[in-house]
């Protein structure tokens, strides 16, 4: 799931109005047990942010409030009906 990180990173910037190096990833928050728990700090602000990926849902807390919660849809390739 770390390749995941960069991409969580880079929506928790866009909804926060921010860039992704601003965050810096901590490990002191609880699991879930649901999904994967993300935890992150801004350098500049000092606001902690938690995100929990759970197959195509996505949930962002930041300080606690929630600020995002849907559905997100990786893009797929079409699949040709004919094999080659």
């Amino acid at each position: 799931m770390r390749d995941t990180m960069p991409a969580v990173v880079e929506v928790l910037a866009s909804v926060t109005g921010s860039t992704a190096e601003d965050w810096e990833v901590i490990m002191d928050g609880p699991d879930s047990g649901v999904g994967v728990d993300f935890w992150f700090r801004n350098q500049k602000s000092g606001a902690e942010a938690y995100i929990n990926l759970d197959q195509d849902h996505l949930t962002i807390s930041v300080d606690e409030e929630k600020i995002y919660d849907g559905c997100v849809r990786p893009s797929h390739k079409r699949r040709s009906r004919h094999s080659v």
